[in-house]
C-alpha cells in the first residue's frame, strides 16, 4: 500500500553526497537526471495507483526509437485514468508528492482548478496520437528528455528548437516521474524544471502567460517547490522536459 511505499522512499540513496555544500556551478556541467527502466517505473506507478491497469503496449525496447540526446523511454499513466478532468489529475500528483516527500511547497495551493492550469493543446493532441498507438493502454510508454537540451531557453524558444513529433511535458507527467524517482531534487544546483505542457493564468481571467514548474525551495532540506514563471522568462537553473511520439 502507499505507507509502505512512503516507507521504503524515505531511504535517501548515498548519491545524494555527491553535492551537499553550497557551491557555484555552471548548470550545464551538471549530470543529467537518470530514469529508471520501464519495468521499474511501471511496478512504481503501480504501487502509487493500484487502480491503473496492467494493459500497457506490447513493445520491444529495442524496437522504439530513442531520438539522438533524449534520456530514454519514460511511462506515464493517463491521467483521464486518475481522475475526470485535468486539473484534478495534478491536483492528486501533488497531493502524493506532498506524502511521499514529507512537505512540498505549492505556491499555486488554492489555485488548481478550470480558471488557472490547462494542458497546452500541442501536449495534448500528442498524448492523444501516442494513445492512438497504444490503443486501450492505461500507461503511455515513450522517449523522453529531461530537459538539459533545453536548459535556460524560455517556453516561447523552446517551441523554436524542438523537432516535429516533439512536445513539451506537463506537470502531471513531470510529477509523475518525480514521484517514481525519489532520487531526482536531491542535489543542490541541479537543474530545475518547467513544465511547458501546461499553461498557466494568474488571476484567473483568461491570460494564460505562466508556465508550472518544479524547484527546490530550499537546498538544505531539499524542499520541493511547485510553483510558475513566465512563458518568455530565461533562466539557466530552468530546463523543459519533452516527449516525442514513437
Amino acid at each position: 500500500g502507499i505507507s509502505k511505499l512512503i516507507s521504503e522512499l524515505s531511504v535517501l540513496p548515498n548519491a545524494e553526497q555527491l553535492i551537499r555544500e553550497k557551491i557555484d556551478l555552471d548548470y550545464s556541467l551538471l549530470p543529467d537526471y537518470n530514469l529508471a527502466s520501464i519495468s521499474s517505473q511501471i511496478a512504481m506507478i503501480h504501487h502509487l495507483l493500484p487502480d491503473i491497469g496492467w494493459n500497457i503496449s506490447s513493445f520491444h525496447e529495442d524496437k522504439i526509437n530513442v531520438p539522438d540526446g533524449a534520456n530514454g523511454l519514460c511511462a506515464i499513466p493517463k491521467w483521464q485514468k486518475i481522475a475526470g478532468n485535468y486539473y484534478d489529475a495534478v491536483e492528486i500528483i501533488l497531493n502524493m508528492i506532498e506524502k511521499i516527500r514529507g512537505k512540498l511547497s505549492n505556491w499555486r495551493k488554492g489555485q488548481i482548478d478550470l480558471d488557472h492550469i490547462r494542458q497546452r493543446d500541442r501536449t495534448a493532441k500528442m498524448f492523444n496520437v501516442i494513445g492512438e498507438k497504444q490503443k486501450g493502454c492505461d500507461i503511455l510508454v515513450f522517449p523522453c528528455h529531461l530537459g538539459k537540451k533545453y536548459l535556460g531557453h524560455s517556453i516561447n524558444s523552446f517551441f523554436t528548437k524542438i523537432e516535429e513529433n516533439e512536445f513539451p511535458l506537463d506537470s502531471f507527467s513531470v510529477g509523475m516521474m518525480i514521484l517514481m524517482h525519489q532520487d531526482w531534487f536531491q542535489y543542490p544546483n541541479h537543474h530545475w524544471f518547467n513544465c511547458g505542457g501546461d499553461e498557466f493564468c494568474d488571476k484567473g481571467e483568461g491570460d494564460f502567460n505562466l508556465v508550472t514548474c518544479f524547484r527546490l525551495a530550499n537546498n538544505r532540506n531539499r524542499l520541493l517547490r511547485f510553483a510558475t514563471n513566465l512563458v518568455e522568462e530565461e533562466d539557466e537553473r530552468f530546463g523543459v522536459p519533452s516527449g516525442y511520439v514513437p
